[in-house]
């Protein structure tokens, strides 16, 4: 049986006709790394990994390209890393300057651009904000891969694949980009609200978006409560009806009263309809 394509095999693609592979590693200063502009993850927070580096040196490869023209590298994958050796570097501490370096010469730039997605998709800890930036960034690479190559697969299953992230995540990150209104896609981008939130006010109307985020100026926060649909309470005489059908029908042996009790209102709403809609 054939294995399952995934989308991070196309990074394993560069290797010659005689097995060669098309890079090498080196030290390398880091003064002579740039940063990506492809790049567009968070790199502020690094002390704790310059705290590691200080003990242990740098123990995962940067993957770089040559700029052509000058002798300077730009950084693929490894920014943080980058960052990182360079406040050692402002500490005085220059034995850390040489840093390692996978310097790729494959052409591909989709290649290079996936490759920095599922390293930051696997390696760091990312803000909701920066899921769904990757996400719309890893779909419209693989839209533009297509146009040439034949690529197997359903799209949300390469992404979830690809993003470390289940296809239903997928999809509430892709209702959240593309149904969120402009000012709660700012507030999730400054962590100011959830993706929780964020995915439950996106299947709003704009309508009802604006005026939930004016009630959030107002209030200064907005959480998942806010915004959910409020479910209509049952009065104790129908919560009293239910109970008492539930204790006496056959097919509801298996319900005591402490399990009702437990159960809460929603079950016992849902309960309602089942049974009494039928």
């Amino acid at each position: 049986m054939a294995s399952k394509f995934r989308l991070t095999d196309l990074l394993n693609t560069n290797s010659k006709p005689d097995g060669r592979e098309e890079f090498k590693v080196e030290l390398i200063s880091v003064r002579r790394l740039v940063a990506s502009e492809d790049n567009f993850y968070s790199v502020e927070d690094v002390a704790d990994l310059k705290d590691s580096i200080e003990m242990m040196g740098v123990q995962q490869n940067l993957t770089v390209e040559p700029i052509l023209g000058t002798d300077q590298y730009k950084v693929i994958a490894g920014h943080r890393r980058r960052l990182a050796t360079l406040k050692l570097l402002e500490e005085g501490k220059e034995q850390f300057e040489l840093v390692p370096c996978r310097i790729e010469t494959s052409e591909d730039d989709i290649k290079k651009r996936i490759m920095l997605i599922h390293t930051n998709a696997t390696t760091r800890e990312l803000s909701d904000w920066e899921k769904i930036e990757q996400m719309n960034q890893l779909k419209e690479l693989i839209a533009e891969y297509k146009k040439d190559h034949e690529l197997p697969g359903r799209v949300r299953e390469l992404l979830a694949e690809t993003l470390n992230v289940s296809t239903s995540q997928v999809g509430r990150m892709e209702s959240i980009s593309k149904n969120l209104s402009p000012e709660f896609k700012e507030e999730l981008k400054q962590g100011n609200i959830s993706a929780s939130t964020a995915a439950e006010l996106a299947r709003k109307p704009e309508s009802e978006q604006q005026a939930a985020f004016e009630q959030h100026k107002e209030a200064g926060k907005t959480v998942l409560s806010d915004v959910q649909e409020k479910k209509p309470k049952l009065s104790a005489e129908r919560m009293a009806e239910i109970r008492s059908v539930l204790l006496n029908r056959n097919d509801c042996l298996y319900f005591n009263t402490e399990t009702i009790r437990r159960a809460g209102l929603d079950l016992l709403a849902e309960l309602n309809r089942r049974k009494f809609d039928a």
